[in-house]
């Protein structure tokens, strides 16, 4: 099956009254870079920055712009958690909703799609090697293939900080 998806690349523009967190300026800083990138086709380094950006302010906005270059390299499982994750972000932006849930729709099509429930709430799943609380993976896409999915309880875990 062979299908165009579209792609959404978001640039942040607004103007409005922007929270004081200390990152949200490297994280702005580093999500135009990412931009540059993306419009060099450096799509795996375009990635890397808006992970980084990610990392140091969540926001749906970014996600998307991960989702859409996880769609460039050819990763639908990861870019559809990503555009999930955008769609269920309080600041999804209302024009690009629309788009984002039909490019997701598309990418369903190419992913198995896992709901996941656990007792108690406070599970962490291990899925593809990463340990996260089960209230993150409720509804997660994976490749087609053989997975392997870990639970343990969240209160027997030891979360070393460096």
């Amino acid at each position: 099956m062979n299908r165009a998806i579209a792609a959404i690349v978001c640039v942040s523009t607004s103007a409005a009254a922007q929270p004081s967190e200390p990152d949200k300026g490297n994280a702005k800083a580093l999500l135009q870079s990412g931009l540059k990138l993306f419009a060099a086709k450096d799509y795996l380094g375009a990635l890397a920055v808006f992970k980084d950006a990610y990392a140091r302010f969540p926001s749906g906005k970014i996600l998307l712009n991960i989702g859409t270059t996880l769609v460039k390299l050819d990763r639908p499982a990861e870019a559809a958690n990503a555009y999930q994750g955008y769609l269920d972000s309080p600041d999804v932006d209302p024009a690009k909703r629309t788009e984002a849930t039909r490019i997701l729709a598309e990418l369903d099509q190419r992913v198995g799609v896992l709901e996941i429930t656990s007792t108690p709430n406070d599970a962490e799943i291990e899925l593809a090697g990463e340990w996260r609380p089960a209230t993150e993976i409720k509804r997660t896409r994976v490749a087609p293939g053989e997975i392997t999915i870990k639970a343990r309880p969240a209160s027997k875990v030891v979360k070393a900080r460096p």
